[in-house]
């Protein structure tokens, strides 16, 4: 019991403060040799330091702060990336508005200028009939007039042309093709009512020539309509899909230009950071061309834009609606002839001329002859003539299609005349005024010289918008190639400092 307890208390004293626990061996301290100095003892340090100092030393192993020449040449491969994203935008909002400008300037404007002279061309060969009929005009071999046979050949070259400007499909194709169809067929009606009137068979003549008319009013004229509808919708929809993708392809360029000028601009303060130094001159001049890049290829795109919008909607809706007032006249005077040729149908001949004068020029409570012929079209007046002299008419001459009004007032007033003379009875006298046609070619005369100021008006802008973007891609791969190489060489020449 005595040594027992002998045993326990020795225990405890050799590790105070064990509480009881086992004593766990120890090494020895080594041997410090006679005579000399032991070492110092080093502080005991808590397991959680020691942890926390591997931490560190793990971490900076792993992780080091790139070096400069790495840091040059990762700006060398990277500046590429924002010129091309640049280069690439500025490259699709050419290309879009160069398909703009030749739709708009060229394909589809040329298929209506055509198809409405081919409506004109219609419309004059029936006028042609009613006044040779009227005349009674000497016949060719083939039995008809020769006015009626250079009409024709008139018309089947406008009807050749029409369908070579205008686009392929169904839409333009089938009324092109109705209309050769129906030619004949109205040719062979002209025919009968020429040898009727060489027979002295009036009334043969005039119900041939009606139903040669109904053929023209109801067929050839509506279907040369189609034609000019079809090219006008191509027209809108490349002009109004332009105009929607132009703000998008704008916004586009505008933001691959800004990341191109921050990425020039971030390298440069890198660069004098990391050199001590302001300007880099390979970078500074890099920065300098693309800003002013940027700045010309959007001047010159928002200026193709303007004139392509003026060419639009100014020139040729002036030059369109006029092409129509043209056609328009041709039809009414059709109507006064056939008014003479046929007194049985003269109501009708009356109404339709009066339905053609209503979409040349109408004005609520005047007289619209009285009106025309002061040249002045008030506001709220309707009409071809209205659209293009009217208080907000854009015409690019308006004491051209100012003319072109006081022709059509005197044009109504030759009309009425003519009316009053077959009403005493005089229808010979009027059928002289009628075939003279004073007015009628001078109000023929005053659209051709007004449409074609606002041909030439349109042809302008057109070409100004051409003008505006021509060699622009040229342009834009040349500033893009300069713009890399000076990047590059005022990085290459910082990489060469620094090894150096």
């Amino acid at each position: 019991m005595t040594t027992t307890d002998g045993r326990a208390a020795a225990t405890m004293a050799a590790a105070p403060g064990s509480q009881g626990l086992v004593d766990t061996p120890r090494a020895d301290p080594p041997a410090v040799p006679d005579g000399a100095t032991p070492a110092p003892a080093l502080p005991a340090q808590p397991p959680a330091g020691r942890a926390r100092q591997g931490l560190r030393a793990l971490r900076a192993g792993r992780v080091r702060a790139p070096s400069t020449p790495f840091l040059l040449r990762l700006g060398m491969a990277l500046a590429c990336l924002p010129v091309i994203a640049f280069a690439t935008a500025v490259q699709l909002g050419i290309e879009r508005n160069d398909s703009t400008v030749r739709t708009v300037g060229s394909e589809a404007t040329r298929g209506i200028t055509y198809a409405q002279a081919l409506k004109v061309d219609l419309a004059d060969l029936d006028e042609v009939v009613v006044r040779s009929l009227l005349d009674g005009a000497s016949l060719d071999a083939n039995g008809l007039p020769g006015d009626y046979n250079a009409k024709r050949a008139e018309v089947h070259e406008s009807l050749v042309l029409a369908a070579l400007v205008s686009s392929s499909g169904a839409a333009y194709e089938q009324p092109l093709a109705n209309i050769d169809y129906v030619l004949s067929h109205y040719h062979a009606l002209v025919k009968d009512a020429f040898a009727a009137m060489l027979a002295d068979d009036t009334a043969g003549a005039v119900e041939a020539y009606g139903q040669a008319h109904q053929v023209m009013a109801e067929t050839l004229l509506p279907e040369a309509d189609f034609v000019d509808k079809a090219n006008s919708y191509v027209l809108n929809e490349t002009y109004d899909s332009q105009n929607a993708r132009s703000e998008s392809t704008v916004r586009l360029i505008v933001v691959s230009w800004l990341v191109l000028l921050a990425f020039l601009v971030l390298a440069q303060v890198l660069v004098a950071r990391r050199f001590r130094r302001v300007v880099n001159l390979g970078l500074a001049l890099a920065t300098v061309v693309a800003l002013a890049s940027g700045v010309f290829t959007l001047n010159r795109l928002s200026d193709s834009s303007a004139h392509l919008t003026r060419a639009r909607e100014q020139a040729f809706d002036s030059v369109h609606v006029l092409a129509r007032a043209r056609a328009t006249v041709v039809s009414a005077r059709q109507a006064q002839g056939q008014f003479l040729l046929d007194p049985a149908a003269a109501d009708d001949a009356r109404a339709a001329f009066h339905d053609q004068v209503q979409r040349l020029l109408r004005v609520q409570g005047s007289d619209v002859a009285e009106l025309a012929q002061t040249g002045t079209v008030p506001a709220g007046a309707g009409g071809y003539l209205a659209r293009v002299a009217g208080p907000e008419a854009t015409s690019s001459d308006p004491e051209s299609v100012r003319r072109a009004v006081v022709a059509f007032g005197a044009f109504l007033t030759e009309d009425a005349a003519m009316g009053d003379l077959v009403t005493a009875g005089d229808t010979e006298a009027a059928t002289v005024s009628y075939t003279s046609g004073r007015a009628h070619a001078e109000l023929e005369a005053a659209i051709d010289a007004a449409q074609a100021t606002e041909q030439e008006s349109f042809d302008e802008a057109a070409g100004a918008a051409a003008d505006a973007a021509r060699f622009l891609d040229e342009i834009n791969l040349l500033s893009a190639a300069g713009i890399v190489l000076l990047a590059l060489l005022g990085l290459f020449q910082r990489l060469r400092e620094y090894r150096a």
